[in-house]
């Protein structure tokens, strides 16, 4: 599953056994017109499961936009929220499960996934359970407007939605697959973490394959070596990035991390930070291929402007602020997920959701609304 750095470390010094969801990379998607903008109202979640393997309180993992004013985030303990162009409220859940991966290409077909092989889909109405062909923890989820799902998670999980029935697919894999992306039902990656090697797969319409030739690969004998990868997006078949780690720093307290892209017709890496705070790249995002955006958990953010990437001003500034996921439909609203911890190590949180206006973050649910 997605390594979740900054909120791992924040945690490690007073849990054990904690077991954070994954994340995931989101497709590009041009914003509709589903509702008027207004402000967006916080809310308070008091319905806490005292008996989860996380502090009191939640915290989102997932965001996606399926058109202007029409948003949903998941996280802890099956929670689901949704922005109505109004107002931000919670939705009924059927799971208590870790929810960790969301896609949809409209209000009334949307996918969350989740721990446990956990399927859920909205029809508008309501979110109901599907039938899930696995019982493993699913990270991240992607589709095509024709009706074919993807989703991926962990010990090489991929499993296929053909519009009327999931079924498993062979991935070649065992490693924890943490991010899913695709142009097309004939043109997907997936990537993914250790279990000892990072991966890079990708679909061609009828099989899954590993990709060898993704920076930065240090050990290319006697099998494709690579750090881990934890997200994919692209703006269109030849023009994709993958985030992930490039090197740990543990006496430095930091991460290093990676971004390689793809032009059509080779794969290179474009950005190398040697250490990056406490975490790697969770998320990918664009808007188009002049206005990519990436985040760490920690949260740091860089953006690129078809030229070069430059590290932009944090979400939040003070506090112990995490995201884990970005995602949008316009160079003019896009937004932030995860939550704000208290204490050290965290003993609660809360979520918290931050939006993009193309010019500045700006906290619009949770505590520092």
């Amino acid at each position: 599953m997605k390594t979740r750095g900054r909120l791992i470390g924040l945690l490690v010094a007073g849990l054990l056994g904690f077991v954070a969801g994954c994340d995931n990379e989101r497709n590009f998607n041009t914003c509709k017109d589903a509702g008027a903008d207004g402000d967006m109202d916080s809310g308070t979640d008091g319905d806490t499961d005292t008996g989860s393997t996380v502090p009191n309180g939640d915290y989102l993992d997932a965001i996606f936009a399926v058109a202007s004013g029409d948003v949903f985030a998941v996280g802890t303990n099956g929670k689901i929220l949704h922005y109505d162009g109004l107002d931000w409220t919670w939705m009924e859940s059927p799971t208590k499960e870790f929810l960790s991966g969301l896609w949809g290409n409209s209000h009334d077909n949307v996918f969350a996934v989740g721990r446990g092989g956990t399927l859920i889909r909205f029809d508008g109405d309501g979110w109901q359970f599907m039938s899930s062909p696995t019982g493993v923890d699913l990270v991240d989820v992607w589709g095509v407007a024709d009706g074919e799902v993807f989703a991926v998670g962990k010990e090489g999980t991929i499993v296929r939605f053909d519009g009327e029935q999931w079924t498993p697919m062979g991935s070649g894999t065992v490693s924890n697959l943490s991010g899913v992306w695709g142009s097309s039902s004939s043109d997907v990656y997936a990537v993914g973490e250790p279990t000892d090697d990072g991966v890079v797969l990708h679909y061609d319409g009828s099989s899954w394959s590993y990709l060898e030739d993704v920076p930065p690969n240090p050990d290319p004998s006697p099998s494709p070596r690579y750090f881990p990868q934890h997200a994919v997006w692209g703006a269109s078949p030849g023009d994709v990035y993958i985030a992930g780690d490039n090197e740990l720093n543990p006496f430095e307290d930091c991460w290093g991390v990676s971004i390689a892209h793809f032009d059509g017709l080779a794969w290179k890496e474009v950005f190398k930070n040697t250490c990056v705070s406490e975490g790697p790249f969770l998320s990918l995002w664009g808007s188009s291929a002049e206005n990519v955006y990436t985040v760490s958990s920690a949260p740091e953010l860089y953006h690129f402007d078809g030229t070069q990437w430059t590290e932009l001003d944090p979400l939040s500034p003070v506090g112990e602020a995490f995201v884990q996921d970005i995602h949008g439909c316009s160079a003019t609203e896009f937004y932030a997920a995860g939550g704000y911890g208290y204490g050290y190590p965290i003993t609660s949180w809360q979520p918290e959701i931050w939006r993009h206006d193309g010019m500045e973050w700006t906290p619009v649910f949770g505590p520092d609304e």
